[in-house]
Order: structure tokens, then sequence, then C-alpha cells
């Protein structure tokens, strides 16, 4: 079993005083340890998921800021994510652009392809979990879904 460090407290802030203020209503709130910080760094590289609204989320503006109590279920939302990705459509994502664009094609899905990036793009809100199982990412600038294809 490995020893988990022991939980870091947030720094207590200066006054202009120079003496140190308690952080209000936090004033002995446990925050996460360096190695859970490193582990939900992982985490969110490995699910590609975007730090931003993950933090926005938890409802803190860096992981040094998540309270102890709070790690488990940070931990288990980035799992589910790992979870979802391993549905059995997923496994079953086609090998390369002819066979994505004959499954997008079966489901009447109107793709565009980027010949110069090999990118496949679609646009079809009613079918995103379709979209997702093949590993199609939403691109909310272009507001579009787009993939890499093979």
């Amino acid at each position: 079993m490995a020893c988990e460090p022991e939980p870091r407290s947030e720094p207590p802030r200066s006054s202009q005083s120079g003496f140190e203020a308690p952080h209000p209503a936090q004033e002995s709130e446990l925050l996460i340890s360096a190695s859970q910080i490193a582990t939900l760094e992982a985490l969110i590289r490995e699910t590609r998921s975007d730090k931003a609204k993950y933090l926005r989320y938890l409802g803190v503006d860096r992981l040094e800021q998540l309270p102890l109590d709070r790690y488990q279920e940070a931990v288990a939302a980035l799992e589910g994510k790992k979870d979802d990705a391993r549905t059995p459509a997923a496994d079953k994502i086609p090998a390369n652009r002819d066979a994505i664009l004959s499954a997008l094609a079966a489901k009447r899905i109107e793709a565009r392809i980027d010949e110069e990036s090999g990118m496949i793009y679609a646009s079809s809100y009613q079918d995103k979990d379709f979209l997702k199982a093949l590993g199609f990412r939403w691109d909310g600038k272009n507001r579009t879904w787009s993939l890499q294809a093979a």
C-alpha cells in the first residue's frame, strides 16, 4: 500500500499590518497533497480532459486549492471519463478513413474532409454519442465534430 504524503493546509494570508490573517471560512481546511495533484494531472492528460472546464466543475482555480475531502470525487469524475471511453461501441472504432466515412454515411451524417490535414468534420448534434464512439471530438470554437483520420 502506497503511503500518501501529509495533506497540506493553505498557507495563511498576510494582512497589511504584517500579521498573518486566517483564510476566511477555511482556517483549518486540508488540501490535497503534491502526489495527489500529480495523479489528477496524469488523469486529466490520459482522458484528454479540458483542464479549465474540469477546474470549473470542481469550483477551484487551481488543483492546489482542492480540499482533501473532495479528492475522491475529483478522481471519480476523471475515472468515469475513462470508463465512458471503454464502451462497447468504442471497441469497434473503424480503423481507416473509408470505414469511418462509411459508418457516417450509414447513419446519414454529413461529413466534410480536409484532404490537406486529413481531418474529417461532422456537425450532427443528435448523433453526438455515435460520433464520440467513433473518436470524434467536439470543437466548440468551430462548432463541429472533428477526427484526425488514419
